[in-house]
């Protein structure tokens, strides 16, 4: 199955269950999310007309399907995405956009871009490697990082029970 086909496949229950969400009198729902194989953050939020007006802090199983979403896309000429847009209009229509290749950002708590543990970047590309040709400077930069970063732990845990 090719990547477009995945998407369209693993798109439907994502769409559903947003357009299920989404309460009356709403125009938009959208959910914004940066995903690795470890860790995830995602908003869901609503819009009337252009405004946001509000968010919802749980959708039933959205986790879930997103998630199968980013594994049924992977490849490894491309790996797979980190950080996707998903919009459900109050007409059933759906618009998706997703970044494959630039570094995603996280936000805080107080909603400040904030730096992401090479770790999981590390862990990330051990679930969804990619090859050398499809993998941006910024990325192998990271993977090392986190790499070595893991290493250090492991050795300090290794440490730690040898003393004790």
């Amino acid at each position: 199955m090719s990547r477009m086909e995945a998407m369209r496949e693993l798109s439907r229950p994502v769409a559903q269950v947003l357009y299920d969400a989404l309460p009356d009198g709403i125009d938009e729902i959208r959910h914004v999310v940066t995903m690795f194989a470890t860790y995830s953050q995602s908003m869901v939020l609503l819009f009337r007309g252009v405004e946001e007006i509000g968010s919802l802090q749980t959708v039933a199983n959205l986790h879930d399907h997103v998630t199968a979403l980013r594994e049924g896309m992977y490849s490894l000429d491309g790996g797979t995405w980190f950080s996707a847009v998903f919009r459900v209009f109050d007409d059933g229509r759906m618009k998706s956009s997703f970044n494959f290749d630039e570094e995603p950002v996280v936000l805080d708590i107080e909603g400040q871009p904030t730096q992401i543990m090479p770790a999981l970047f590390a862990q990330d590309f051990e679930a969804f490697p990619r090859s050398a040709e499809s993998t941006p400077e910024w990325l192998a930069a990271k993977v090392a990082a986190g790499r070595a970063q893991v290493a250090q732990i492991e050795a300090a845990d290794r440490a730690r029970r040898a003393e004790g």
